[in-house]
């Protein structure tokens, strides 16, 4: 069992420590518009229509999230695990012998206990969608079609390749006072949570 358990948080994180530039151009290949690309070739094994994956502004960003969860969620679910080990067991025998049922074990038990580790990670998953960069790049072409997927990150680094450097500062210091905004509130908490233990 333990080796299991090794075994499985390995898999879970490994996606996490593969390069994101490498990343993006593994799924652009997936979720290529192209008749040849792996995800329309199932469909025509099965008798379906290619499909213009990301090439369509209805599904680019979906497909890109789609990217970013698989590559982060590793890191995400082992803190997760984590915070779930910590909760005393004592409190959900508790409430077993009260009636609870696994709802109310999970509203009034579980997540009170955790909500501290659930805050910390969407600040820092905010922190992460503002630095989007690989995937639009990769995936969409620098933010296509019709920039449906451009990205402040991205934006910047276009403006710096047209040589409009003021253009490229100015979203740069905007998403520069974003992030640094984000991360006081982010180290706020850490700060109360530690308190808090």
């Amino acid at each position: 069992t333990t080796h299991f358990k090794g075994f499985f948080r390995v898999g879970i994180y490994f996606p996490c420590i593969i390069s994101g530039m490498a990343v993006a151009i593994m799924w652009s290949f997936i979720f290529d518009s192209n008749q040849s690309s792996m995800l329309n070739s199932i469909i025509r094994y099965f008798g379906g229509k290619p499909f213009l994956w990301l090439d369509d502004k209805r599904w680019n960003i979906p497909l890109i999230v789609l990217t970013m969860t698989w590559r982060g969620a590793g890191g995400t679910v082992l803190i997760y695990l984590s915070a779930f080990q910590t909760v005393d067991t004592n409190y959900y025998e508790a409430a077993r012998l009260d009636g609870a049922s696994l709802f109310q074990r999970l509203r009034y038990i579980t997540f009170p206990s955790i909500k501290n580790t659930i805050l910390l990670l969407f600040i820092l998953q905010v922190i992460s969608v503002l630095q989007v960069f690989n995937e639009p790049l990769v995936m969409t072409n620098g933010g296509g079609p019709v920039n449906s997927s451009l990205s402040l990150m991205l934006l910047s680094y276009l403006y710096f390749t047209e040589n409009s450097f003021g253009r490229s500062a100015a979203v740069g210091v905007i998403l520069a006072t974003l992030i640094i905004v984000l991360t006081l509130i982010y180290f706020y908490f850490v700060k109360k949570t530690s308190k808090e233990e």
